[in-house]
């Protein structure tokens, strides 16, 4: 109430301190109105519009970075054009918890403008960004896709990776079309997207693939059926241990390896192959059966 928060201008210092550390602390395990409550008074105790100065003018970075966090944890919206600012931060930390805050917050329209920031990192980017697309929830994937066909190649690729996650089947008709792309990685990422969705009619769809030119590709291709132990996939695995690339060989033969009783039929045909490295790979993965059995 009024006069409580009144009460609470009056604390010293320390006191503030403390007061700012329980907020954030119970904040987690508080939802609905108490919830509300706590970030109202987060605000109303001049909290939010300290952190937001210390992320827009803080020389340090970690303090900017636990700023953003911090600022998405109290849900404080009036903050959202900050965040959006800190997406472009010379620090990556920075930059991936405002990424967070927003997602947090689910900002859905600033996703488009989240992954054009970050998909120059990639990588960094890739394994930090999935518990920011879960926060924004189901809205997101539109987005998601939309941008699965932007014209910047690391655009695309992060976005391909991010809708993988959703594991939504109606994501496989966007994907699909990404599998004839002429940059490799985009190819190898749709690849492994439909792989991580495992819908049977996708995965049926890269069954050619085991043939593509690519070595890369067909590697990849290999390691989704092992993903989903897609059965359909046997007789051009067997072909596949022939294959000049060791990679392609190795996870030909894990695939059949992970589908059992069918793969070790089909691992034991590959024991009369005129091939020699068939005859290998074919041995070695029927030693890990009769091992594990």
């Amino acid at each position: 109430n009024v006069s409580a928060k009144n009460q609470m201008l009056g604390l010293g210092r320390w006191d503030k301190i403390l007061a700012r550390e329980i907020l954030l602390e119970i904040s987690e395990r508080l939802s609905g109105v108490q919830g509300i409550r706590a970030m109202d008074l987060y605000e109303f105790l001049g909290f939010a519009e300290k952190e937001i100065h210390t992320l827009k003018y803080s020389w340090f970075w970690w303090s900017r970075a636990a700023a953003a966090h911090y600022l998405g944890q109290m849900r404080v919206k009036k903050a959202k054009e900050s965040l959006i600012q800190a997406l472009e931060d010379k620090n990556v930390e920075v930059r991936l918890e405002a990424t967070w805050a927003i997602g947090h917050m689910r900002f859905v329209d600033v996703l488009p403008h989240v992954v054009e920031n970050m998909a120059h990192f990639f990588k960094i980017a890739a394994l930090r960004m999935d518990a920011f697309i879960f926060e924004m929830g189901a809205p997101a994937l539109p987005v998601l896709l939309d941008l699965c066909r932007h014209p910047e190649h690391d655009v695309q690729l992060l976005a391909i990776h991010l809708v993988g996650e959703f594991k939504d089947f109606s994501s496989v008709k966007t994907l699909l079309p990404l599998l004839n792309s002429s940059h490799l990685e985009i190819r190898m990422a749709a690849c492994k997207a439909v792989g991580s969705i495992g819908e049977s009619s996708g995965l049926s769809v890269l069954i050619p693939y085991l043939k593509d030119s690519a070595w890369q590709m067909r590697a990849q291709t290999a390691k989704q059926f092992a993903r989903n132990r897609f059965t359909p996939a046997v007789d051009s695995l067997i072909q596949c241990l022939e294959d000049k690339i060791w990679w392609v060989r190795y996870n030909s033969g894990e695939a059949l390896f992970q589908m059992r009783s069918e793969g070790k039929k089909a691992l034991r045909k590959a024991l009369g192959s005129q091939d020699r490295f068939a005859r290998d790979m074919a041995t070695q993965w029927l030693d890990e059966l009769e091992a594990g059995a």
